[in-house]
């Protein structure tokens, strides 16, 4: 007589390969590690499956999500790309907990600064920021939020798509600057320096 097993082994979905592993976990894993939007060709090739296959189960784990008001949502962007993020109402409730993985309250003023004066000069955002924002320029930078281009003896600071496209935001920077004036009032905090937005 054999003993009684776990129900279900076998996978509803398709699996990766020769292992067990459903691919659309594999692809919920890869969306997860990345942390910044893939391409359905790119999926498609890890996974070994079709590209209309690769978005048939991104919307499928995308609805999943919606209806048990996970914490995560799956976003699809221009380009045929998606994207794994955390529901942005949760972001300013979870921060203290992963504080270097979210970004913190003067560190999005920076950041939301940058993205409505862009293009803007490091010196210029300096003087209204104060010294901090050389940190915060190197922090963003490497989050790839901005770029900076040399100009002188200073740098010209802007947005990159992976900021419109991680905050949800247009990659036309003129609907951009408008967004923002919303995007950070409802995200920032007042602090000691006040953000004049609209000088």
């Amino acid at each position: 007589m054999t003993s009684p097993g776990p129900k279900n082994l076998q996978p509803q979905s398709p699996t990766y390969g020769k292992t067990l592993i459903p691919v659309r976990t594999l692809l919920e894993g890869a969306l997860y590690l990345a942390a910044r939007p893939l391409r359905i060709a790119d999926l498609a090739k890890l996974a070994g499956i079709s590209e209309p296959q690769v978005r048939q189960i991104l919307e499928e784990l995308s609805s999943e999500y919606e209806t048990r008001l996970s914490a995560f949502k799956i976003t699809e962007l221009r380009e045929n790309r998606y994207i794994l993020q955390l529901r942005h109402e949760l972001a300013p409730l979870l921060e203290e907990l992963a504080p270097d993985g979210l970004l913190n309250e003067s560190l999005l003023r920076t950041l939301g600064w940058i993205a409505h004066k862009q293009p803007i000069s490091q010196a210029t955002l300096v003087k209204e920021r104060g010294s901090n924002a050389y940190k915060h320029v190197q922090e963003l930078m490497g989050k790839k939020f901005i770029t900076a281009t040399p100009n002188g003896r200073t740098y010209l600071l802007e947005t990159t798509p992976l900021f419109a496209d991680y905050f949800g935001l247009s990659r036309d920077k003129t609907v951009l600057k408008k967004q923002i004036l919303e995007w950070i009032e409802k995200k920032i905090k007042p602090d000691q320096k006040p953000l004049k937005l609209k000088e």
